[in-house]
């Protein structure tokens, strides 16, 4: 027969008097039933507390008053109740709320004001900062990474210990004035389109990779940005002769195939624009508009053989 040692008795007992401690009833319980039965007992059953000789009822060694006043000489230094482990209270951290406004005390000044002079401590704005607003400016000194200053370049309020504001860093001015890196040259906007750092006047031409020519302009409707404001030289030669902007359909072609040859005597205006596959109806209408469009005394100079 299996016998087991009571651990609240030590009597060696049987094991059909020790319950089981889980359902499956593979483990048993460390006491037997007659210990845990006592136990029981005394709980429900008066005794007297360790410190002031009360008689209660509870598990615990002392009364429920002891207890309170043990836990009181943990007190915040407003005067509320807090964690033996924490260092402010509920109140001091959180903050409470009267008539559906949300005050908190400060840490610093021990002055009660609303949430609104506190910073928020994290991103999702759900605990507030220890000092209000009016203690942390007051404490901000120089050297510190919380001290205000304001930015060299840019003029902009911001804390840390640097003269240059994060947007700022790593930057100097341009001769134009605007903001550039320190080991660039020149800005974006005084920047070529070759980036050898050569500032180029309005009106200079430069040649590309593919042998054509272009001239720098300002305010195209070519042009993508300002410091990219080039155009091909044999555009702007026909958009002169013209007196107009040339449209979506409309190409240059150099007579002699030499790219940089841009006379206007070797340019050509062609047009892609025909669409494919439609009625005689709508040919017509499309051969009346070509008409209109081209039937001037200055294209038809250009086609002269």
């Amino acid at each position: 027969m299996m016998e087991k040692k009571c651990n609240n008795c030590k009597i060696i007992k049987s094991l059909e008097e020790f319950s089981f401690k889980d359902k499956l009833k593979t483990k048993r319980e460390a006491r037997c039933k007659q210990c845990i039965k006592d136990i029981v007992k005394l709980k429900s059953l008066p005794k007297n507390c360790l410190e002031c000789n009360k008689l209660f009822k509870s598990s615990m060694k002392i009364c429920i008053i002891c207890y309170n006043l043990k836990r009181n000489s943990n007190l915040c230094e407003c005067g509320e109740t807090k964690q033996a482990k924490s260092k402010l209270c509920n109140k001091c951290r959180f903050g409470y709320f009267v008539d559906g406004v949300k005050y908190k005390i400060c840490n610093k000044c021990k002055v009660v004001q609303c949430s609104s002079n506190f910073y928020f401590s994290n991103k999702e704005k759900n605990y507030l900062k220890s000092n209000c607003i009016s203690c942390e400016t007051n404490d901000l000194k120089p050297g510190k990474k919380n001290y205000l200053r304001n930015c060299i370049l840019c003029n902009i309020n911001f804390k840390g210990r640097i003269d240059f504001c994060k947007n700022c860093r790593g930057k100097d001015n341009c001769t134009c004035g605007n903001l550039k890196e320190k080991k660039a040259n020149k800005c974006k906007n005084c920047r070529p389109p070759g980036g050898n750092g050569i500032h180029y006047e309005i009106g200079t031409k430069v040649y590309n990779a593919a042998g054509y020519i272009y001239v720098k302009t300002q305010n195209h409707p070519r042009t993508k940005s300002q410091s990219n404001d080039y155009v091909f030289e044999h555009i702007l030669v026909m958009e002169e002769y013209l007196g107009r902007y040339l449209e979506p359909g409309e190409n240059i072609h150099h007579k002699n195939g030499v790219r940089d040859d841009n006379r206007i005597t070797n340019l050509e205006l062609w047009v892609k624009s025909q669409p494919p596959g439609i009625r005689a109806s709508d040919a017509v209408e499309w051969a009346k508009e070509i008409l209109t469009k081209y039937d001037n005394p200055l294209v038809d100079m250009l086609f002269q053989k």
